[in-house]
């Protein structure tokens, strides 16, 4: 997978997507979804060391199934948070929310 964070004033958002999606247009009815590498490519990581950025982030955007079963087993999402952009690849965003 691949990873990247942005940060702003109202914290980090972490972008993650599977290595083999990078760079790819990904259609679903009558949908265009781009897997744009200048927002989800900076760096290439395991699961085991993205878990960590996964729970420090107040955001995610994931794409692919390696990407959401690591934000699963980060437990910052559930199957009820997943869509699926093609029939193979499940998307997902996660916001924490701090009062």
């Amino acid at each position: 997978m691949y990873y990247k964070i942005h940060k702003s004033v109202g914290g980090s958002l972490i972008a993650v997507a599977d290595k083999e999606l990078i760079g790819k247009t990904l259609k679903f009815k009558g949908t265009e979804f781009f897997v744009n590498p200048r927002f989800y490519k900076n760096k290439f990581i395991t699961k085991n060391k993205l878990i960590p950025l996964l729970r420090a982030a107040n955001s995610a955007n994931l794409v692919g199934k390696k990407a959401i079963e690591a934000a699963k087993e980060a437990k910052i999402i559930s199957d009820e948070h997943i869509i699926q952009i093609t029939k193979d690849v499940p998307h997902a965003q996660a916001f924490s929310i701090e009062l």
